[in-house]
């Protein structure tokens, strides 16, 4: 995509092809994002199906008379920001020299896992893991924002929860939306993260309606009175969580919860300990609780199910009792009772 010195953003090349209302999205996000964090020059956003990477490219890196501003976007079905963010400035530097020289890279690359840039170095897809895209995250940051209840983000998370995020910065908002399937990691699942939509867009609001459980973020302020969009809202300026008054029940607090809280808070305190070290502790603690819940179907190992009446006969809390059956019926293991 190309702005030109009056403003207009136009879509001058596109390989292979886009369906007229992606090609909408695209400039409209272009133009909103711009509007609000001129700065920036990579970001990234999810809809429907396809995460789509955008480099930026600023007037004073560009050749061509009367165009002020350069987009690159790249899209894919897989999260791995690192490796597109040295894509789109590979391809904005090839910019100069053409389209042909952008799709002979665009070939190369996704042909043979390797393109030679522009100084003549090589960029191969193997350096960037989409194991490395899923650590890269800023979990202790998290902890030591949100203090004790950043347990309540584990349990949306877990639960497979509806949360929105606000954070008034864009790459803020990036870092943390990217970090929370983490604090889950035993799933690997970051398609459900759509990392920057807007309020007044309809497709992104849309694109929410037809999700059960979403991370979603946001730079606009005023969401808390979206009820309608969350389970668990989390105001990043505040550094406040706020629960949906309808889905309180799904957070009751047990001593489970305040032993996995404490474990985080101190845990995130050490010096020695980075994020790697948290998740695979988490991780750990997560297995072990599902494990248990496994477990408790003695006569059905293997194939183990959960009813409410079995977690009733083991003398646990209530809280305790809400919680491992939302986790049985988030993980699948909820036994149907004919």
């Amino acid at each position: 995509l190309e702005k030109d010195l009056d403003g207009e953003i136009i879509c001058s090349w596109i390989y292979p092809s886009i369906n007229a209302e992606l090609k909408r999205y695209f400039i409209g996000k272009c133009n909103f994002v711009l509007s609000e964090h001129d700065q920036i020059t990579f970001y990234y956003g999810h809809i429907q199906t396809i995460w789509y990477y955008v480099s930026v490219s600023k007037e004073d890196n560009i050749t061509k008379k009367k165009i002020k501003d350069v987009y690159v976007f790249t899209i894919s079905n897989s999260f791995n920001p690192e490796f597109h963010e040295a894509l789109g400035k590979e391809f904005l530097k090839s910019y100069t020299f053409g389209m042909s020289a952008i799709l002979n890279q665009y070939l190369s690359i996704y042909t043979k896992g390797f393109c030679t840039c522009c100084d003549l170095s090589m960029l191969t897809a193997e350096k960037f893991d989409q194991y490395k895209a899923y650590s890269q995250t800023c979990i202790k940051e998290l902890i030591t924002l949100f203090g004790m209840e950043i347990v309540l983000l584990y349990i949306g998370m877990l639960l497979k929860k509806r949360i929105v995020i606000y954070a008034p910065k864009l790459q803020m908002l990036l870092d943390i939306c990217r970090s929370m399937p983490a604090l889950t990691y035993h799933r690997l699942n970051w398609n459900i993260v759509y990392p920057h939509m807007s309020l007044n867009d309809a497709n992104d609001i849309n694109t929410l309606k037809k999700q059960r459980t979403y991370v979603v973020g946001f730079t606009e302020a005023g969401l808390e009175n979206r009820n309608d969009l969350y389970d668990l809202f989390i105001n990043v300026s505040d550094a406040e969580v706020v629960i949906n008054p309808d889905s309180k029940e799904y957070f009751q607090m047990s001593k489970l919860h305040k032993d996995i809280a404490t474990y985080l808070v101190q845990t995130s305190q050490d010096d020695d300990v980075g994020d790697d070290d948290i998740i695979k502790g988490l991780t750990k603690k997560t297995k072990d609780i599902i494990d248990s819940l496994k477990n408790m179907d003695s006569e059905n190992q293997t194939n183990p199910g959960v009813s409410m009446d079995l977690l009733k006969s083991k003398n646990l809390s209530k809280a305790m009792q809400a919680f491992l059956f939302n986790l049985a019926s988030a993980e699948g293991l909820v036994k149907i009772i004919s």
